[in-house]
Order: C-alpha cells, then structure tokens, then sequence
C-alpha cells in the first residue's frame, strides 16, 4: 500500500510529529511505502528522511495565511500534484492547515482519504478565531463526503458529533499508542534515618507557549519550597519570560530549561513524577511516554487526558490553572514514595493493556481498509473531476 501523510509540521518534535513517525515507521516495516508532504520541515524530517520507505515533500503553501481563501486553493493544487506523481492509495492528514487542501485535493484525484483530528478547539478554553477555523475546515471538509476521521480521544469526538461536523458513521476513535521499549528506572536513595539524599525530580515535557500553562506549574511548585525536589522542562520556544518567573518566585536554583530533546524515554527514566498544565489538549502522547516510563502523571483535566489518567489510581488530574490542586497533588507525591511507586505501576499496565502501538495500528489499518473498500463503492457513481482519469 502506498500512503501519503500530510501534516502542518515536522519542524518541531512534538506529539503530532511523533504520531506520523511511529505511524511511518511501523507501516515501512510491513513494507508500505510512505510519502510526508509537510508544510514546514525540520528536526522531525531529518529523523525520518534516514528512514528506508518514507520520502518527505516539503509543501509550504499549507501553512500560508488561513484568512486568505486563494493561499487554500494554491495549496489544494500543489497537494493534488504531489498527489498524482505519488500514485497514492489513501490519504492520511493531520492538523488544521491541513485538512481542508488534503480532503478537496484527494478528491479532486478520486483518492480516498483520513484525517486524524489530535486537538479540537470547541469545549477549550481557547480564542474565538481558532474554534471558528476549526468547525469552518470540518464543515468545509466533510462536503467532500471522501473520507474517514479519527478522533484520538473520545471527548474530542463527542464535541464534534454534538456540533454536526462528522456523522458517527464517518468518525471514529483511536487512541494514540507507542512503541514499547525497556524501562529501567533509577532507584531512590534514602539514610539510615529515612530522609531523602535526592531530591524528587519532576518533569515536564511541552513546548513553552502559553496554552501549555508554564506559568501555573512553576506557582504550583513555588508552594512546596520547604520539600527537596527539581524539575526539567523539556520543549522548544522562548524560556525567558519562565527563567524570569523562576527569579521571582525564588525557585530558579531547582528549574532547568532543556530546549528541544530528541532522547525523551532517556530523560523520564530518571525522572520521579510528570507534570503537565496544559489549558487545552486531545491525547497527549507525553502523557503516554510517561505512563510507559513507570511515572505517576500529575495533570490538569482538559480535552481527552481523564480517558488516560485515572485520577488517584495513576495520578492525579486538577482543574486547569489552578496552582492550589497542582500544588496539594504535587506535595503529596513528593512526601510518599510508595504512592508514586503504585502510580507509575498502574501507569505503565494501563500503557501496556490500551496504549500500545500495536493496537493503535490494527485500528488504524482497518479505518484504512474500511475507507478504501467504501471509496471504491462511493466512486463507482459520477462524482468530482478526476484529475487522473
């Protein structure tokens, strides 16, 4: 089978990204070929550019202006080109830019196609113009009437069944998984007098932008200065403003600011808890590394996080922006080894029983056959134009 990906971005190491790398890899060694065409390339296209089977074609009239209806219609051609020297059998996209060029030039190709919904905006607490845009290219894209769409969590799903952008017969959801690998966690030292010779280390893996909620985690943390712990924060973008708060709430000496890390599994196999403050999120597969990583997750209750942390059995899930809840979940942690030890075991069966890359891709390749066998029906009618024909 011959698949082509279209994303946004693969310029950042985020969990899209991961998304269509472990989706890559995993369809090139059941000897798929794989073609990425991208809007912006990066650190994620050097990684799988090295992979035998994937060929990435940079496109990137797909991040151009979405106000400007005459930047979709240059994007929509320039796909459907790419799409035709490919000879493709499905379509898979991913992201907002995405959508909409990826569903009308597959079907203007009379190629089926997927798109795999990771955020949705309506039910977050997010600006008026980004709900706006996402309902305008699901409304938009599902006239096409080419394709499936996945949802990676179910409340992302039911927020757009709700709202009449997908019908049930047409949707579908699939949680994220990832590859399994070995997990070898540090031990914990303690005296003979059983105070703690190091400190709990946390970790928090995001992108330093606003909606990922920085601000609150570091207030959360500043509340528990009287105990022994550190953190990282592991993503890209601008630490300034966040060095500057560590500064002013007196806690700079135990924060580290990491940047972009491609070895994430080797970062959380020494690392004690998770953290996570986002304002808004669909599956997040940081999570999911941590759950794997043996981690109890501390995170704020948003988008499709409760359906991967079981609040007080793997960790905790609290309000969003909400220091107090962080900050209570965050010192009972720290202070009980076992309960972070019971946590991450929980995490990582829960990790093992619905969140492995082998059952995401058994779902997935049957949406695949599904969607081409229904293609075939659907196509047997007269239809668009067919740019191939």
């Amino acid at each position: 089978m011959n698949v082509t990906f279209i994303v946004d971005n693969l310029s950042v190491l985020g969990g899209v990204e991961t998304h269509i790398r472990d989706l890559s890899y995993d369809l090139t060694a059941e000897n798929h070929s794989i073609q990425i065409i991208t809007g912006a390339s990066g650190v994620m296209s050097e990684q799988l550019s090295t992979h035998a089977g994937i060929q990435i074609i940079e496109c990137p009239k797909i991040l151009r202006d979405l106000k400007r209806p005459d930047h979709y219609l240059h994007s929509i051609f320039e796909i459907a080109a790419h799409l035709k020297n490919t000879n493709s059998d499905i379509v898979h996209s991913h992201g907002t830019c995405s959508q909409l060029p990826a569903r009308a030039a597959s079907r203007l190709l009379s190629i089926p196609s997927i798109h795999t919904v990771h955020g949705w905006s309506f039910g977050n607490p997010v600006k008026l113009k980004s709900k706006i845009i996402d309902g305008a290219c699901h409304s938009i894209s599902s006239a096409f009437n080419n394709g499936q769409s996945i949802f990676v969590s179910h409340f992302n799903r039911d927020h757009a069944l709700k709202r009449g952008y997908v019908g049930s017969d047409t949707s579908t959801t699939i949680h994220n998984g990832i590859p399994d690998i070995s997990v070898q966690k540090h031990a914990v030292h303690t005296d003979h007098r059983g105070q703690k010779e190091k400190p709990v280390n946390l970790v928090m893996v995001a992108r330093l932008s606003p909606e990922k909620d920085h601000t609150s985690v570091l207030q959360a943390l500043a509340k528990n200065k009287d105990l022994n712990w550190t953190v990282d924060f592991a993503g890209g973008g601008d630490d300034a403003i966040y060095k500057q708060l560590t500064q002013d709430l007196g806690i700079a000496d135990r924060c580290r600011f990491l940047g972009e890390i491609e070895d994430i599994p080797n970062l959380l196999s020494q690392k004690d808890i998770f953290i996570l403050g986002s304002h808004h999120e669909g599956l997040p597969i940081s999570i999911i590394e941590a759950m794997r990583a043996k981690l109890p997750v501390i995170a704020s209750d948003v988008g499709g996080i409760s359906e991967l942390v079981s609040n007080q059995k793997t960790g905790f899930t609290v309000p969003r922006a909400d220091p107090e809840s962080l900050s209570q979940s965050i010192r009972q942690l720290i202070t009980n080894d076992t309960l972070r030890a019971d946590m991450g075991f929980e995490g990582r069966r829960a990790y093992e029983q619905r969140l492995s890359i082998q059952r995401m891709m058994s779902q997935t390749h049957q949406v695949y056959t599904e969607t081409i066998g229904n293609h075939v029906q659907h196509f047997s009618r007269p239809g668009f134009l067919r740019l191939n024909s």
